[in-house]
């Protein structure tokens, strides 16, 4: 988990590198202000909840070896008991997992058709008609996009870090370069070829986080399928 911090440490500082290197200084503090704002959303309503279901899925994904280790019951029925609960334990998890996803698939659908509308005005409420006169309002209405992937993203997440052996944590800091290849080749697409702006570093951000899903989903499907878990994810 060190490393993994340290690793996570290190590409949140080559994304701003990055971002400075390619924005200019008014879609760099544009940015800033859409991803500060939209990201208190994030802090407040879905942190709690990924830190809740972490602890969780850390309780009832233990090791069926472990928890019979734990009680001294690695043989007999009530050996076999322990295993027993903790598979239950595991599908408990699983249609918790099932259940937050859907409910953040609800929440997305409802970012998506009001987010874009509403950020400008609530923008200028907040923030002023300084800047939202510097399309600020509409990088804040393409963060709506974002927020649903930060959320899905944190709750997997949170399920990888609860289950993950010390191997499959390195195997995940590996490809978390790799996704922030693919941020980094998206930020370039967007800002130098599209020349989209801060909301382009938006998008680029998505199509990095987008990767970070697919491998989290991936994970748990596998988990859960050596579990004897098949199709509840």
């Amino acid at each position: 988990m060190t490393v993994q911090s340290s690793i996570k440490y290190i590409l949140t500082q080559g994304d701003s590198l990055l971002i400075a290197t390619l924005a200019t200084l008014q879609d760099q503090g544009t940015y800033a202000l859409a991803s500060n704002y939209g990201g208190l959303i994030a802090r407040m309503l879905f942190q709690p909840i990924e830190e809740a279901s972490r602890n969780l899925f850390a309780k009832l994904c233990a090791s069926p070896a472990v928890v019979a280790a734990a009680t001294g019951n690695t043989k007999g029925p009530a050996g076999h008991d322990k295993l027993f609960q903790t598979q239950t334990n595991i599908a408990r998890a699983s249609e918790v997992m099932a259940m937050i996803l859907y409910s953040y698939s609800l929440i997305s659908l409802l970012a998506a058709a009001l987010g874009p509308s509403l950020a400008p005005p609530l923008l200028h409420l907040v923030a002023g008609s300084k800047w939202s006169s510097t399309g600020a309002g509409a990088v804040l209405g393409t963060y709506a996009y974002y927020i649903p992937l930060l959320a899905i993203n944190g709750v997997t997440e949170a399920f990888v870090s609860a289950v993950a052996t010390n191997s499959e944590l390195y195997i995940q800091s590996v490809w978390m370069g790799a996704f922030f290849a693919t941020f980094a080749g998206s930020a370039y697409v967007c800002l130098e070829v599209l020349e989209l702006g801060a909301t382009g570093l938006v998008w680029a951000n998505c199509a990095g986080m987008a990767g970070r899903i697919v491998y989290n989903i991936a994970f748990v499907k596998r988990f859960l399928g050596r579990n004897g878990q098949v199709g509840l994810i």
